[in-house]
C-alpha cells in the first residue's frame, strides 16, 4: 500500500503544476506579536482544537515566520506558524495571523482549511437529500447514539438530542462526496459533533469545539478499491506508462479497454464518483485509444505536421526543443485522431526573451490532427502532460 501511495504521489507530481511563491521575511512592527507570543497563541489554540495538552504542544517543533510571499508587499506581511511534529498527534497544524494576532486561516489533521476560529457545524455545508442507497437519518442517529457511549463521552445516550444533516462540505472528500454532519446535545450545555459517511461509517466523533480527525469516506478510491496489493502497484505502473506514452498503441488500446469495463462498473456502484472522476476516467471513458490502420498517416508524419502547425501558431515565439508524446484516439470511430503532446521547451538560447514577449510559448501544447488527412483540428495550450 505504501508503494501504491508513492506511485500516486509521483503521478500527482507529474500531472499537476504547482505554483510556489518565494517568501520575504520582514521584521515585525512594534504593535505586532513577538515569536514567543505567536507560539503561545498556537499552543492554546490547538490545545482546544485537538484536545492535546498545552505542555505537549509547547515541546513541538514549530516553524514561525513573519513576512509575505514575493507576489505581495510588506503591507501584506503576516505570521505563519506550523508544525507536523506533535508527539502522539499526527498531521500538519498551521495558523496564519495578522501582525497584531488576528486570525486569517488555520488547518489541522489535513482535513481542510478554515477562515473562522470556531466555525459552526454547518457553516461550510451545502445540505442535500440522501440517495435511496445512502444510509438514512434514523440509522445515523442510532449509530451516533451507540458511538457516543462507546467512545466514553456519556454513559447513557438515550436523552441526547441528535440532529443529522446530509451535506456537501469542502472539508470532507474535497467537497465531492456528501457526508452526514451530526450535532449532539445533552440539554445541559455540552455538545459534540460527528461525521458519518454516506455508507454509514463513523468518520469522526469529537467535542463540538474540536476539529474532526478524519475527513475521507473509505472505499472511494478506484485503484485501491479495484486492485489489491502487488496488483494495485502493477496497475498503477501501467497507468503511468499510458500517461507517459511509453507503451505501443496496441498495448495502450488493450490495457485501457480492460480498465474501461472496471471503471464503468465502479461508476455504477459509486454514485458520487462522477462529481470529480479520477484520471482513470479520462483514459477510459473520455478517450478511446486505438491502433492506426492503413488509412491513417504515419506517426512520424503526424509529429512533423503537428510541429509545423505549432510553429505557425506561435510564430516567432516557437521554441523547438520539446519532449513529444503521441496518442492515437478513436473516441469518434468515424474520425480517428493523432494527438501530439509537446512538453515544455528547453530553457536555452533566447528562451527568456521569447517567454517575456509571449508567455504562452512556455506552455505544454496538445495538437490534434485528423488521422487520415493530417489536418490540424485544434492546438491547445495546457498545464497537464496527459
Amino acid at each position: 500500500m505504501k508503494k501504491l501511495l508513492c506511485l500516486v504521489l509521483m503521478l500527482m507530481t507529474l500531472t499537476c503544476t504547482a505554483h510556489a511563491d518565494g517568501w520575504v521575511e520582514v521584521k515585525p512592527g512594534k504593535n505586532d506579536l513577538t515569536k514567543a507570543e505567536v507560539k503561545e497563541f498556537a499552543v492554546k489554540f490547538f490545545a482546544k482544537k485537538c484536545g492535546v495538552e498545552e505542555s505537549v504542544l509547547r515541546k513541538a517543533d514549530w516553524t514561525i515566520q513573519y513576512g509575505h510571499s514575493t507576489v505581495l508587499t510588506a503591507e501584506d506581511a503576516h505570521w505563519v506558524v506550523d508544525t507536523n511534529k506533535i508527539k502522539g498527534h499526527s498531521g500538519l497544524h498551521y495558523i496564519y495571523l495578522t501582525g497584531p494576532g488576528e486570525l486569517i486561516k488555520w488547518g489541522a489533521h489535513n482535513v481542510g482549511e478554515y477562515d473562522k476560529a470556531y466555525p459552526e457545524l454547518l457553516d461550510y455545508a451545502a445540505p442535500v437529500d440522501p440517495l435511496p442507497t445512502d444510509v438514512q437519518a434514523d440509522a445515523v442517529i442510532a449509530l451516533t447514539r451507540e458511538e457516543v457511549v462507546k467512545q466514553g463521552f456519556v454513559k447513557d445516550a438515550s436523552a441526547l438530542t441528535i440532529t443529522p444533516t446530509f451535506a456537501y462540505d469542502e472539508h470532507f472528500n474535497s467537497g465531492d462526496i456528501p457526508v452526514w454532519l451530526v450535532l449532539i446535545e445533552d440539554g445541559q450545555g455540552s455538545r459534540w459533533k460527528a461525521a458519518v459517511s454516506h455508507k454509514g461509517d463513523m468518520l469522526s466523533l469529537v467535542p463540538y469545539e474540536q476539529v474532526f480527525r478524519e475527513n475521507r469516506t473509505p472505499g472511494e478510491d478506484f485503484w485501491a478499491g479495484t486492485f489489491e496489493g502487488v496488483a494495485a502497484v502493477e496497475e498503477m505502473r501501467l497507468f503511468y506508462d499510458v500517461i507517459e506514452c511509453t507503451l505501443s498503441h496496441e498495448e495502450k488500446a488493450e490495457i485501457t479497454a480492460r480498465w474501461r469495463t472496471l471503471v464503468e462498473k465502479w461508476i455504477a456502484e459509486h454514485p458520487y464518483y462522477l462529481n470529480n472522476p479520477g484520471m482513470e476516467y479520462i483514459v477510459t471513458i473520455e478517450r478511446v485509444y486505438g491502433v492506426p490502420d492503413d488509412k491513417a498517416i504515419s506517426e512520424s508524419e503526424a509529429i512533423k505536421l503537428a510541429g509545423a502547425a505549432l510553429t505557425v501558431h506561435l510564430g516567432n515565439a516557437y521554441l523547438p526543443d520539446r519532449d513529444v508524446r503521441v496518442d492515437y484516439l478513436v473516441t469518434d470511430p468515424g474520425r480517428p485522431v493523432w494527438v501530439i503532446r509537446f512538453g515544455r521547451p528547453i530553457q536555452n538560447g533566447n528562451f527568456r526573451q521569447i517567454i517575456k514577449e509571449n508567455p504562452d510559448a512556455a506552455s505544454l501544447f496538445n495538437v490534434t490532427l485528423d488521422a487520415r488527412t493530417g489536418e490540424a483540428l485544434s492546438i491547445e495550450a495546457t498545464e497537464k502532460i496527459y
